[in-house]
């Protein structure tokens, strides 16, 4: 019974999580426990439980007298979720560089090419900025770059502490905004010298293309931000399900047990 219940409340979160992180469920949002437990097919109990869980690590916020909300993310809390990400993303893009299957290496190069390309496409529309499906994928794929990087590290607690903590579902929503034809251009440039450093077995090179990438990302969100232009309706810019599918397959890889070495 307990391993059923236990069972109920990580299928909440993941559904929870999943739904924030895809943009179906946006910042100020009320939760309510009765129709997630409907849409469940469980209990109001373990609902109830995963909501308390979220908002433990900050996800959502409980509020008397009022319900379960989608927390909202302000400047002083992006930039300490950029700082978390500084202390960690690194230091597993290191690890990575002598853990990672090539399974993940070629992901991560196909990925990288999916950015070029939406470079490429800029440059021959004479684009300048990314909007609606566009704007959603390249999204994804950043996103998905970073994922993989993470879990190819191996490391579960690093890769706990990032998900639990809300860093990618937060900080890339917090990046739906302005995405000109030099921030595209630029997180290919970052996701290349990554990749390259990974492929070359350099893990200081690796360690410091991230960490500059994730400097110079929390730039550009509080230029953002400071600028409070957003880019459309932020609904429109949900995750495609096929990147939804294998972010829920990089996350449930987690309780597996570990790769063998990349010989």
């Amino acid at each position: 019974m307990t391993t059923t219940k236990n069972g109920h409340i990580q299928k909440a979160i993941d559904h929870i999580r999943e739904r924030i992180l895809c943009g179906d469920l946006q910042p100020g949002f009320v939760l309510s426990e009765s129709a997630l437990a409907r849409s469940l097919g469980v209990s109001r109990t373990p609902v109830g439980e995963a909501l308390r869980e979220l908002a433990a690590v900050g996800l959502v916020e409980q509020m008397p007298r009022y319900g379960t909300i989608v927390r909202r993310v302000g400047r002083a809390e992006i930039i300490e979720l950029y700082e978390l990400r500084e202390a960690l993303e690194p230091h597993a893009v290191a690890l990575a560089v002598g853990r990672i299957a090539l399974a993940d290496v070629a992901r991560l190069g196909k990925l990288c090419e999916r950015i070029a390309e939406f470079e490429a496409e800029m440059t021959r529309a004479k684009c300048e900025r990314l909007e609606g499906q566009a704007l959603r994928n390249f999204l994804a794929t950043d996103m998905a770059f970073h994922t993989v990087l993470i879990h190819a590290a191996g490391n579960r607690r690093i890769a706990r502490i990032v998900r639990d903590s809300h860093v990618m579902t937060q900080l890339f929503g917090t990046q739906r905004l302005i995405h000109d034809r030099q921030i595209v251009a630029e997180v290919c440039r970052f996701h290349e010298q990554i990749l390259a450093a990974i492929r070359r077995g350099d893990a200081k090179v690796a360690r410091d293309a991230a960490a500059e990438h994730i400097r110079a990302s929390l730039a550009h969100t509080l230029e953002n931000l400071d600028r409070q232009r957003p880019s459309g309706d932020l609904n429109a810019l949900a995750l495609p399900e096929d990147v939804r599918a294998e972010l829920r397959r990089i996350e449930s890889a987690l309780d597996r047990p570990k790769r063998k070495k990349r010989s």
